[in-house]
């Protein structure tokens, strides 16, 4: 079949799915998302009756349909069906791979906030027992103190069973 122009013609895209997804999890990949992603491409593509190669087209009709109406989400899914068309191109020269960035790129992660010490002692204030809330340097030391194995005074003594495996 390899090389052959008709290669899809004699077998269904759900089982040219299933064979590139067994392929793939031999290799070692979990492939969850793209699974059930493929999964649904091919029964797309039998429910259009599509004949012939993959081509891009078909690749972009599908996610674009996607039920959740998300640019993002069609992002994702053109995504998937280009790494299996990838693997399909080797089998079926006349297999289209979408390019990269067909449907636009997925937007980066926002940048991460990093929290002041007048803004930690203001959202933690209160779950901090031993500090009033408003002094982080008492609350970082506070912090080392129980990290290193101890606890603030007011919280009991330290258990030792576990350094010396006897009674606390």
């Amino acid at each position: 079949m390899a090389g052959s122009g008709d290669a899809v013609s004699s077998q269904s895209w759900v089982s040219l799915v299933e064979e590139y997804l067994s392929i793939r999890r031999g290799l070692g990949f979990a492939l969850t998302t793209p699974a059930w992603l493929l999964r649904d491409f091919a029964r797309y593509a039998e429910v259009v009756d599509h004949q012939g190669p993959l081509t891009t087209e078909l690749a972009v009709r599908w996610a674009q349909e996607s039920r959740s109406g998300s640019g993002a989400q069609a992002i994702r899914r053109v995504s998937a069906v280009r790494q299996f068309a990838l693997h399909r191109a080797l089998l079926d020269p006349g297999t289209e791979v979408p390019p990269p960035g067909v449907l636009g790129r997925l937007p980066g992660r926002p940048q991460p906030h990093i929290y002041s010490d007048t803004e930690l002692a203001e959202y933690a204030g209160l779950s901090w027992p031993h500090c009033d809330g408003r002094n982080a340097s008492q609350r970082r030391n506070s912090d080392a103190r129980i990290v290193a194995g101890g606890a603030p005074s007011r919280w009991g003594q330290r258990k030792s069973s576990f350094s010396t495996g006897g009674a606390a």
